[in-house]
This record gives structure tokens, C-alpha cells and sequence, in this order.
């Protein structure tokens, strides 16, 4: 007859710390726990992100994108006609192509604003109706 050992010896399948398994923190002995800290886990508490990190963030892809974008326009510089209810000129392809894309951006932007002001609309007067006063009285938080 065999004995098994303790169970808190036993190494299971999904890498326990405690057993030294895979999900152990490097450095930590096969039996012990890890910190926080050795699992690479914040110790303290967790900070809020920001509207500006936001925009932070966004401005690191458009910047790799702006980096792709000018090979792209040095490299069809060929002049091209294009009409456009009614108007014409010619620009390179390349810059014709990016206004494209920068007015296309302009009007999802434009659209998102709107939405936006309508959903803050709605929300607003929804949080009216439930405290029982008027849209008016609420005003957004503005005062004339």
C-alpha cells in the first residue's frame, strides 16, 4: 500500500503556488506563497485612469499611423483629376487620398458629437424625471 503526500505538497494541473507549479513566482520556494509583490501583483491600490491617459493613449497609435502614412504619400505623387459635385482639381493621388481620409474622419467625429449630445440629453432629463424636477431646473449644471 502507498501513502500520497499532504495535499498541500501535491502539484496540481493548474500550477497552484503553493505546490512550486508553474503559476509560482520565480525566486519563491516550491511550498511557500508568494507575495503580491513576487507575483508581480500592485500592492497598493489600484489608480483610476484618466480622461488625459485616454488621449495619451490615443495619440501613440496616430502617431505610428501618421509615420505610415507619409511613405504612402511620398510615394504616389502622380497627379490625378477628380470631380466632386462639380468641382474639380488636381492634386498627387497620395494627398487627395489623405484628405479623403481626414474628411472622412471629420465627419464620424462630427456624427459621434452629436450622439453624444443627444445621449447627455436624454440622461439629463431622465435623471430629472426621477429626482421630480423639471429639464429646466436641472440645466447641466450650468447657470445663466
Amino acid at each position: 500500500m502507498t501513502t500520497s503526500p499532504p495535499p498541500d505538497r501535491t502539484p496540481h494541473a493548474t500550477g497552484d503556488a503553493r505546490a512550486g507549479g508553474p503559476a509560482g513566482a520565480a525566486g519563491a520556494a516550491p511550498g511557500v506563497e508568494a507575495t503580491p509583490a513576487q507575483a508581480g501583483q500592485p500592492t497598493g491600490p489600484p489608480v483610476p485612469g484618466t480622461r488625459l491617459g485616454s488621449v495619451w493613449l490615443a495619440v501613440a497609435p496616430g502617431l505610428v499611423l501618421l509615420v505610415a502614412v507619409i511613405p504612402f504619400i511620398v510615394e504616389n505623387r502622380q497627379d490625378v483629376e477628380v470631380a466632386f459635385f462639380g468641382a474639380r482639381w488636381t492634386l498627387p493621388l497620395g494627398v487627395d487620398l489623405l484628405l479623403a481620409a481626414v474628411l472622412g474622419g471629420l465627419v464620424v467625429f462630427l456624427l459621434g458629437s452629436l450622439r453624444i449630445l443627444q445621449l447627455r440629453r436624454v440622461a439629463r432629463r431622465h435623471h430629472a424625471a426621477r429626482s421630480g424636477a423639471t429639464p429646466q431646473d436641472s440645466g447641466g449644471g450650468r447657470q445663466a
